[in-house]
């Protein structure tokens, strides 16, 4: 045969490879490997046999599939090696080829959140992000309605139109909506006004009590006369007459739902009362005022419990008080944010949404004042009584609360770890035994319990470089005063107790811990031998501990020891003594000074080695409180940056940042105020991190961690973060 149109000759006729089933990309008789006849319900395409899809279907791996609502292939095979996912995560839906959350309950799918529309007020009648017309953002005090942004209003308020009027006094919204048709008419006839939701002729601009009226009481010359409309008077006209030189004032009080006259617009001062309504200003019936009851207070000890600091929860203490005994109802509060704070805060601006007796403070906060509005209400009487203002809490400092411990931690030591957590050490106020826990900014873990120690506040932490745990060095003073050092090694403490005993027949004055890259513990100590206070360095081979030559100073007084080791494994240690301040480092047989002595006048001091081996050094200048941070450049002490005259003492830290970090405080006005201290080494000065505590003194430590953020662990239990 001549096949023409691209059909091709297979037993005797023309066939098209391309659609052909019997013969599907190629005769379906070639005894050649491949079978060319599709099977019973396949189609031909293209020259492949395949599923015969229809109703809108796709064959995707063998099966025919609604791309438009398979979870599996949506909007596309999910087998398909072309760029896009189109297998849903789970929980989710396809809706029209694409993924998104199975939204139940009548809730909607709103920027990756389901929602309900009738009650959010992000997202009312609508999500907050759809660029049609219409917001769907309720905005200030609104709550959602059925799908409608709504003012939320106060008693005796309704909502008219999206907007809050009183029903009891608008005369376009007298006892109900004016625009609410076939309800009855609540649009007051021009001339008329409203009072107690019905509309009332009696309006008169001007009122005149003649002479001879007679108001019940004492007097009755002073109060009677031509009263004029001054203004108004929580939305009810206000007027006001001159006698005597005082100024007598006639208004409605919502108080008591009575007409009411006295020297001004509190009625609780008011002389005489007219319980009518409803019929406009009275002539007769006045009554002399007769106690009604005055509004609770909130007058005193308006003051704030909880922690300045971001994600601090502060909590809004006042005492409640009723001169006739009424029990406290449901209290209002509103938070505001001040830039001043005292007995007066002042430049105060309300916080959205802060309404609860409790508030926890925001980054906005950071530098402003808290104070809270309290709003006192009576679960009976009368109710409710004047709004004030708390005095300012703050500033709030821009550290984050991290964890608030119930205990104290009296001698606190932190070590950064190796994974951006901390360790923490200290003795609590209930035992005399010292606690180590693990916390990873989130939770705190216990290590296991450890014997006492005869409480006396001495204790070291260091970190183990090799295993990422915690060494212990405290003094135990009830046991012959006993050096116990622990090792944690993951499960249990590792005891390496150093029985002094045998060289120290006097008190264990301080200890100072580290750890060398071997994971050998090095450890300082001092004592007082009656006549001196020597120091000695010792470090652990394995099985005992071996003393680090000679003893430093021993008929002389020495404080303020530390030792700390870098890579090369070569301790270096210092001590403040009089008169002096010497460095020395360890050269595997013999201690050398690096540098000459300082002066006597340093009062304080610290030192760390970095990851080259570069020791840094702190001290603090006895005479002018000035801190000086010097590193050892192989032949002298280098400053770092100027004296930093910030106030008193040093808690150092570089351990594993190998950036050069110290806290130091200040008194202030009586408080102490902790600042945190960064080297910045792209312009060689110091880097204030902001304040972290303003109150009497506290015992503190910090940790700076791998990712270059700091952990402030306070003596008062609070962990912040930075």
């Amino acid at each position: 045969l001549a096949c023409v149109g691209g059909t091709t000759d297979c037993g005797g006729s023309c066939v098209d490879y391309e659609v052909d089933p019997e013969n599907c990309g190629g005769c379906g008789d070639d005894p050649s490997p491949g079978d060319h006849v599709c099977d019973p319900g396949e189609v031909c395409q293209a020259g492949q046999c395949g599923l015969a899809c229809v109703g809108g279907t796709t064959d995707c791996g063998g099966s025919c599939v609604d791309t438009e609502l398979d979870p599996e292939n949506c909007g596309g095979c999910g087998d398909d090696p072309s760029p896009g996912d189109h297998v849903c995560d789970p929980g989710e839906v396809c809706q029209a080829g694409q993924c998104g959350l199975a939204c139940v309950g009548g809730t909607t799918d709103c920027g990756g959140l389901c929602v309900d529309t009738d009650l959010d007020p992000g997202n009312c009648g609508g999500c907050g992000d759809d660029p049609s017309p219409g917001d769907h953002v309720c905005v200030g005090d609104e709550q959602c309605v059925a799908g409608v942004c709504e003012a939320s209003c106060r008693f005796s308020e309704i909502v008219c139109d999206h907007l809050c009027v009183n029903q009891l006094t608008d005369p376009n919204n007298c006892g109900g909506c004016g625009d609410v048709p076939n309800v009855g008419d609540h649009i007051c006839p021009a001339g008329q006004w409203c009072k107690l939701g019905t509309c009332l002729v009696n309006d008169p601009p001007v009122v005149t009590f003649p002479t001879g009226i007679t108001v019940a009481g004492a007097g009755t010359a002073a109060v009677n006369g031509l009263y004029l409309e001054s203004g108004t008077h929580n939305g009810e006209p206000l007027y006001s007459f001159q006698s005597g030189g005082t100024t007598y004032y006639l208004y409605f009080d919502w108080m008591n739902f009575g007409w009411t006259i006295g020297p001004d617009t509190n009625s609780y001062n008011a002389l005489y009362y007219n319980w009518a309504f409803g019929s406009g200003i009275p002539e007769t019936g006045w009554s002399t005022h007769n106690g009604a009851s005055p509004a609770p207070t909130v007058t005193t000890n308006r003051t704030f419990s909880g922690h300045p600091y971001i994600d601090g929860q502060v909590t809004a203490d006042y005492i409640y008080s009723d001169v006739d005994g009424d029990p406290e109802g449901a209290s209002a509060f509103q938070w505001h944010r001040c830039s001043s704070g005292g007995a007066t805060p002042a430049g105060c601006t309300p916080i959205t949404g802060a309404t609860t007796q409790t508030y926890v403070a925001q980054q906005a906060d950071v530098g402003m004042y808290l104070a809270c509005e309290v709003t006192p209400v009576a679960l009976t009487g009368t109710s409710p009584g004047v709004a004030a203002l708390s005095e300012g809490f703050g500033p709030i400092m821009g550290w984050r609360l991290s964890h608030v411990d119930t205990d104290e931690y009296l001698g606190v030591k932190t070590v950064a770890a190796l994974d951006g957590s901390i360790y923490v050490a200290y003795f609590p106020t209930s035992t005399s035994a010292p606690v180590v826990f693990h916390f990873d900014g989130t939770t705190k873990t216990l290590l296991s319990a450890l014997p006492n120690a005869g409480w006396n506040g001495l204790l070291d932490l260091a970190l183990d470089p090799t295993t990422g745990y915690p060494l212990l060095g405290y003094v135990d003073s009830a046991n012959d005063e006993l050096l116990r050092i622990r090792r944690w090694d993951g499960s249990a403490w590792e005891n390496l107790d150093y029985d002094v005993d045998a060289m120290v027949t006097w008190n264990v004055g301080d200890v100072a811990l580290a750890c060398d890259f071997n994971g050998a513990p090095v450890l300082s100590y001092l004592s007082d031998n009656g006549g001196g206070s020597p120091t000695y360095v010792a470090r652990w081979n394995g099985s005992a501990w071996v003393q680090l030559g000679p003893s430093f100073a021993p008929d002389t007084n020495l404080l303020n020891l530390d030792v700390a080791v870098g890579p090369n494994n070569l301790p270096v240690y210092t001590h403040l003594e009089y008169p002096g301040h010497t460095i020395y480092r360890w050269d595997g047989s013999a201690w050398s000074a690096l540098g000459s002595n300082f002066n006597s006048s340093q009062y304080d001091s610290a030192i760390q080695v970095d990851s080259s081996n570069t020791p840094t050094l702190w001290l603090q200048n006895a005479s002018t409180y000035n801190i000086e941070v010097r590193q050892w450049d192989g032949s002298a002490w280098q400053m770092l940056g100027s004296p930093i005259d910030l106030g008193f003492g040093v808690t150092a830290n570089m351990e594993v940042s190998d950036v050069p970090t110290f806290t130091t405080f200040e008194n202030i006005g009586g408080d102490y105020e902790y600042d945190v201290l960064v080297w910045s080494s792209s312009t060689s000065t110091w880097d204030n991190l902001g304040v972290f505590c303003r109150e009497d003194y506290m015992a503190h430590a910090i940790a700076s961690v791998l990712s270059g953020n700091h952990y402030i662990v306070l003596e008062s239990g609070l962990i912040l973060y930075q």
